[in-house]
């Protein structure tokens, strides 16, 4: 087979590839990223600032004292800060791959962030599941990136 002959076979499987658009799979895979990533920071802020109002009222430490009996409510809101924060480093990933999607550029990188995208699935189910969807646009997509 010459060139000439992938070249065209190529335009048939990807009638995008000619003109240089970008398809409606990647355009929809990079706003779900991008809704994913913001929705989960923004819930990620309320649940910090809920639970930094008044912790006593939504942590019961008996629970905890079963556990280990020196801990103290401190304690407690400083794990519950440290996780928190881990799940707001990885929210940012699935903006990036949002980002990456309209640029078409760095296939794996964008469903690696994706992918990393479906751990944001707490504290609300919503950004996960549309990482997921993202995952599959991203999959079906992967020729039209450079």
């Amino acid at each position: 087979m010459n060139e000439n002959q992938m070249l065209e076979n190529d335009l048939q499987l990807n009638p995008y590839a000619k003109e240089n658009k970008t398809s409606p799979k990647i355009i929809i895979a990079g706003v779900l990223l991008i809704i994913a990533g913001v929705l989960s920071i923004i819930m990620l802020i309320f649940l910090n600032a809920t639970l930094s109002s008044n912790p006593g009222q939504f942590i019961n430490i008996s629970q905890f004292t079963e556990i280990d009996p020196n801990i103290t409510l401190d304690d407690v809101i400083g794990l519950m800060n440290i996780c928190l924060s881990i799940a707001m480093v990885i929210s940012i990933f699935p903006i990036l791959g949002g980002i990456l999607c309209f640029r078409k550029k760095l296939w794996g990188i964008c469903l690696t962030c994706a992918i990393i995208g479906i751990f944001t699935i707490w504290p609300l189910i919503i950004p996960g599941i549309l990482s997921v969807i993202a995952v599959v646009l991203l999959y079906l997509s992967r020729k039209e990136f450079h």
